[in-house]
């Protein structure tokens, strides 16, 4: 049965803080928008902070919606769900809030990082926890936990040493020269991350393959979002002349969203559809009923008869 809490009980801490894994959902403010579910390596990476505050480190990654939808205007929604996946009781905790962007290259992230954070962290979240649930999880298989996956700390390392070139070279596209970082004696925590301020930031160009790939990949949502402070938007970065279907190498695939015609077609075609699965239901229904109707005449008949057939007194 699930339970609601205003804030996280401690008899939780233990149990949320034993997990390898969790999962973070965010969603957009327009229905027009995706929402969007990420799986998450905790080890390392998340803190609980207290009763009403967690926070973990957000690694590089090829899109970045939980980054734009909580960056975006008048939204910030997010719930962090963990699960038992191995032998024991089962359980789901669910934590529901409003979280807060500290990108890497401001005064946000390292004020409360600290540089202790594995290669290719991008941003810290904070989470403020408005409420907690609990719930079973009868249903959820069990896994068993084996082991830490290596490959993006070892891609992060090497693309943090690697200059813009080599980036340019290996995801084929070209890096402006418009500056985009923080330097890291500028006030900069005017511009990023969530964090107040109104001073100036001095910026400078991408210097690392890694940079260069946060420009390119992080730039926008799926849905054309804002993503990545740093990377602002998408005229940072040119791609080259490509051959029909070179784009795709490194480009996501953009769905529009369905026109209001497309949406009427489909609602009409979905109502005739009821429709006639109700008329189907309907000639079912007597179908049944004079079967049923017949089957109790011939009842009624053979009784009838057996009765004639038995000798009166």
């Amino acid at each position: 049965m699930v339970v609601f809490y205003d804030e996280i009980p401690a008899k939780l801490f233990d149990f949320i803080e034993r997990q390898p894994l969790f999962f973070v959902a965010t969603a957009p403010l327009s229905a027009q928008h995706r929402v969007n579910l990420s799986p998450k390596s905790a080890t390392g990476c998340f803190e609980l902070v207290g009763p009403r505050k967690l926070r973990y480190l957000d690694l590089t990654g090829s899109g970045n919606e939980t980054i734009s939808h909580l960056n975006e205007v008048g939204n910030g929604r997010i719930t962090v769900m963990f699960v038992n996946l191995e032998e024991g009781a089962p359980n789901i905790v669910r934590m529901y809030g409003r979280g807060t962007v500290h990108e890497r290259f401001f005064d946000g992230f390292s004020s409360r990082v600290q540089d202790r954070h594995p290669p290719g962290t991008r941003a810290l979240i904070e989470v403020d926890v408005a409420m907690c649930s609990t719930s079973c999880g009868f249903s959820v298989p069990i896994y068993a936990y084996l082991r830490e996956r290596q490959t993006l700390a070892e891609w992060a390392r090497n693309m943090e040493s690697w200059g813009v070139e080599r980036a340019e070279k290996k995801y084929g596209f070209v890096t402006s020269d418009v500056p985009s970082f923080p330097n890291a004696n500028s006030d900069a925590d005017a511009k990023g991350g969530g964090d107040e301020g109104e001073g100036q930031v001095s910026l400078r160009v991408a210097r690392t393959a890694w940079e260069a790939y946060l420009l390119f990949k992080n730039a926008r949502s799926i849905d054309d979002l804002p993503g990545l402070v740093v990377a602002g938007n998408n005229r940072r970065i040119t791609a080259p002349r490509a051959t029909k279907g070179d784009l795709d190498v490194f480009r996501p695939t953009r769905t529009s969203p369905p026109s209001s015609a497309t949406a009427a077609a489909a609602t009409a075609s979905a109502s005739a559809l009821q429709r006639q699965k109700a008329r189907s239901l309907d000639r079912h229904d007597v179908v049944i009923a004079a079967n049923a109707f017949c089957l109790g005449s011939l009842f009624t008949i053979l009784i009838s008869y057996l009765f004639s057939l038995t000798p009166q007194p």
